[in-house]
């Protein structure tokens, strides 16, 4: 009986060690380069009205994970609706912040809740939007800033 008893209780710590074990890899396995891949029609039905922009990088290591490739200006109840097209050109994930700044006519910053910093992150080859929609019919003008 002692002899059954000493057996279950190893089998049961081998059966234990070996669930840990493989938890712990699934685990690390979870926390890998994550990639991801996407889809999409081949024939697109959407025209969008492709913004002209200006690059300005001061960090070039944010820039060699997050790129912008393409801006998008529409109008939404009135009101100027950006978004703009970005993509993890990286190997792992990447975290960072993004704001959109409006301006009236007169060059002018305009307030408000859109000004504040939005935390996202990225996939390695995910490709995401980041909109942005002016506080007031009165913007004229923005500007995108992301910072890592």
């Amino acid at each position: 009986m002692k002899h059954t008893l000493m057996k279950h209780a190893v089998m049961k710590h081998v059966t234990t060690k070996a669930l840990l074990a493989t938890g712990a890899a699934l685990l690390l396995a979870g926390c890998a380069n994550q990639n991801v891949n996407t889809t999409g029609p081949t024939d697109r039905e959407a025209t969008p009205n492709v913004e002209a922009i200006d690059r300005i990088v001061l960090n070039p290591p944010l820039d060699r994970r997050v790129r912008i490739g393409s801006v998008y200006e529409g109008e939404t109840n009135g009101l100027r609706r950006i978004q703009a097209n970005v993509a993890n050109v990286s190997d792992g994930r990447t975290w960072f912040q993004y704001r959109y700044d409006w301006y009236d006519a007169d060059g002018f910053v305009i307030e408000g809740p859109a000004s504040a910093w939005t935390r996202q992150s990225i996939l390695a080859g995910q490709r995401m939007s980041l909109t942005g929609i002016a506080p007031t019919p009165n913007a004229v003008d923005w500007r995108l800033t992301i910072r890592g």
